[in-house]
């Protein structure tokens, strides 16, 4: 309930999320002992904030950039890539937009499927 009302975005927690398990920080020199149960809160926070993301109620079509490229780098200082960022986003507009067709490109296009929808899954 705290989180769906702080309105925290998912790829704020994702970040924090990959940050944590980094065992350090992307500026500076302090580093931590990662915790398994931390790492599992922050996982199940990620999945909770997903009703924070309000669907729009259309029909909906992502294609994601599949290729190797989309690993090289990192995004704007952060411990996500390209992939992990664009892919989190997929799955939560998948899980809330009512209608939504997620695809990948690379040489080709073909469809991609993160989860069945299920109440379960948006929890």
């Amino acid at each position: 309930a705290e989180l769906r009302k702080s309105r925290v975005h998912p790829l704020a927690i994702l970040t924090a999320l990959f940050t944590y398990k980094n065992g350090h920080g992307t500026l500076g020199s302090l580093t931590w002992e990662v915790s398994d149960r931390i790492v599992s809160a922050l996982n199940d926070a990620f999945y909770f904030s997903f009703p924070n993301h309000r669907a729009s109620g259309k029909r909906v079509m992502l294609a994601l950039d599949v290729s190797g490229s989309m690993t090289w780098s990192k995004i704007a200082g952060s411990p996500l890539t390209p992939r992990d960022a664009s892919a989190a986003m997929a799955l939560v507009t998948q899980l809330t937009e009512p209608t939504c067709l997620v695809t990948g490109f690379c040489d080709g296009i073909q469809p991609l499927k993160f989860f069945e929808k299920s109440k379960d899954v948006i929890k």
